[in-house]
């Protein structure tokens, strides 16, 4: 699963709750104000990154794939504030939690080093 299936999970998550009324009406608005804020917002993160790049990243941080260059070019130019929303979406879910420790270090590390290797852009 790449970082955006995580992401969709989530939503699907969410959206079902909402139509089974798991969340009362008072609770549902202002979550659901957030969340459309949130989705907003990770979505515009997803469009910095290739597909392919997306992949690559989430095989790092899951099973210690190396990441390329240009991959890595392309996480420090989403920025970190993206990269760290993505990792606690990805390890929100359920099925990653006991995995949360390792991959939140793991993904921080990737960050630092690639913002070491690769300049900014101006």
């Amino acid at each position: 699963m790449d970082i955006s299936t995580g992401f969709y999970l989530v939503l699907d998550t969410f959206l079902i709750g909402q139509s089974y009324g798991w969340l009362s009406d008072n609770l549902r608005r202002p979550f659901a104000y957030i969340f459309d804020r949130t989705l907003e917002f990770l979505s515009n993160c997803l469009k910095k990154m290739t597909e392919n790049c997306n992949e690559e990243i989430y095989e790092y941080v899951f099973k210690d794939v190396l990441v390329s260059s240009i991959c890595c070019g392309q996480l420090v130019a989403m920025g970190e504030t993206c990269h760290v929303a993505m990792v606690k979406n990805v390890f929100s879910l359920l099925e990653n939690k006991a995995n949360a420790a390792i991959g939140i270090s793991r993904s921080k590390h990737l960050f630092d080093n690639c913002a070491d290797v690769v300049a900014p852009p101006s």
